[in-house]
């Protein structure tokens, strides 16, 4: 909730809900069950990683901010609704070698610092919403090397680089 969780080492969870506190510390935190993102930070040289068997949801209309750590979605069952902002800031990465499904018109992008780096060798789908979800921020890179599918709407690539070796 609205506390700060540090990890120093490798700690397992099974669930974490994450709405307004913040991860941070240089251990890497591993999520073996749902991991719910509704607001809060992520921060700090380590690694948050949502495993196979687990599942990231990105929900509902608060700011989520990711600053240095990297993110991992292994899950092939994530999702991303509603429309708060996903902010990569000051080098932090988010790697997508699972699926994650965007069921909104949301958006990532950087409000400081450096820009991040957003890694896809699965499937990024945009699954949902009309409009348009804009992937992009500013002095980061966005790589995909797997499946950026587009079922509705539109996707935006914002500033930044843009590299594309998949489909």
């Amino acid at each position: 909730a609205g506390g700060t969780m540090s990890v120093s080492s490798t700690t397992g969870v099974v669930n974490l809900d994450l709405d307004s506190g913040s991860v941070t510390g240089a251990g890497t935190l591993a999520v073996s069950g749902m991991m719910n993102w509704t607001g809060g930070a992520q921060s700090g040289p380590g690694a948050t990683t949502v495993a196979a068997s687990g599942t990231l949801a990105i929900d509902g209309t608060n700011s989520k901010f990711l600053s240095q750590r990297t993110l991992t979605n292994q899950s092939a069952a994530s999702t991303w609704n509603g429309t708060g902002t996903l902010f990569i800031n000051d080098s932090a990465n988010f790697v997508n070698s699972g699926t994650l499904t965007m069921q909104s018109d949301a958006t990532l992008t950087e409000n400081s610092g450096f820009g991040g780096t957003v890694t896809n060798s699965g499937t990024w789908r945009k699954q949902g919403g009309t409009g348009t979800s804009t992937l992009g921020n500013g002095n980061g890179t966005f790589t995909n090397s797997g499946l950026l599918d587009v079922q509705t709407g539109t996707i935006g690539m914002n500033e930044g680089t843009f590299n594309n070796t998949g489909t």
